[in-house]
């Protein structure tokens, strides 16, 4: 007897095709009509029953190539994730990084930086300076001197061979000193432009009165053949002496800043004396040369 299904030869008293595992019982029966392939009735049995599970498995499953895993199976599926994987990773690390920018670059851009910021300080410090000494609103008084004034000025020491006059835009003081009748208060910044252009001996020099009242006043003197700068008190009181190189000729700018205690000097904008002292704390200004012909110019206050 030959199996229906497939043809195979089967043994006498075999209840499954050896080939096909088709039960032999089925082919006795018609399949129905309505499906393509008939139902396997299952064997009641238990050990027939596992017989035709292994048998029907078998014949499912296809024949596989040996050494290729099975499409959908556990092993292609980890093998498939392992290669998606690692092409990730080798994304990851072929991925181009951010272009650094060169060195030179960099320090060019520092450079540019400090530039700005030095060209800002400049601009600030050039703006505070002219807010501080030059801003017209602060200018308590000037003289240009292009006229000497009596009813501003006023004579306050006489010595021998006086000269006292403005002339050119300068004043000339020779041995003597001139004030200013006005109240300019008293703390203040006096500037102007000395140039001591003779002395009669040694010891001659040109200077500033400031602070000046009734018990004394501060003198401020350029001294240039002794290459010396001195703040007085008058009558008479040292209180600094500073060496400094001088030339009898040269215009120097000479400031003076009284506030409260503190005093200041400065010649061409650097400050060469600055102490505190209590003995005058108010007066009047003016102008003064010893022994020496003076001339004074640009005389502002603020």
């Amino acid at each position: 007897m030959r199996c229906k299904k497939c043809g195979e030869e089967l043994e006498e008293g075999a209840k499954f095709c050896s080939r096909c595992g088709e039960p032999v019982e089925r082919q006795k029966k018609k399949p129905k009509k309505k499906k393509e392939s008939a139902e396997v009735k299952r064997p009641e049995k238990k050990k027939e029953a596992e017989k035709y599970a292994e048998k029907k498995e078998k014949v499912k499953k296809k024949p596989e190539k040996i050494g290729v895993p099975a499409e959908g199976s556990a092993e292609m599926i980890e093998k498939k994730y392992e290669e998606v994987m690692k092409a990730e990773e080798k994304e990851a690390v072929s991925e181009p990084a951010s272009p650094e920018v060169p060195a030179e670059k960099k320090r060019s851009t520092v450079l540019i930086v400090i530039g700005v910021l030095i060209f800002l300080f400049v601009v600030i410090a050039v703006v505070g300076f002219y807010y501080l000494y030059y801003l017209p609103s602060q200018v308590v008084f000037s003289d240009e001197f292009e006229t000497l004034d009596s009813r501003v000025w006023g004579m306050l020491r006489k010595g021998d061979n006086l000269l006292v006059k403005a002339q050119g835009g300068e004043l000339v003081v020779r041995n003597g000193a001139v004030y200013l009748k006005r109240d300019v208060g008293n703390d203040y910044i006096i500037e102007c432009g000395v140039n001591v252009i003779g002395v009669s001996d040694k010891n001659g020099w040109g200077g500033i009165i400031f602070r000046m009242g009734t018990s004394g006043s501060y003198i401020l003197q350029l001294a240039p053949d002794l290459d010396r700068i001195v703040l007085r008190r008058h009558p008479g009181y040292l209180i600094v002496r500073k060496d400094i190189k001088l030339e009898k000729g040269r215009w120097y700018l000479v400031a003076v800043k009284a506030e409260g205690e503190n005093l200041a000097c400065f010649i061409n904008h650097k400050q060469i004396i600055g102490i505190k002292d209590i003995g005058l704390a108010k007066g009047g200004v003016g102008l003064e040369s010893g022994n020496a012909t003076v001339l004074f110019r640009d005389f502002v206050i603020k």
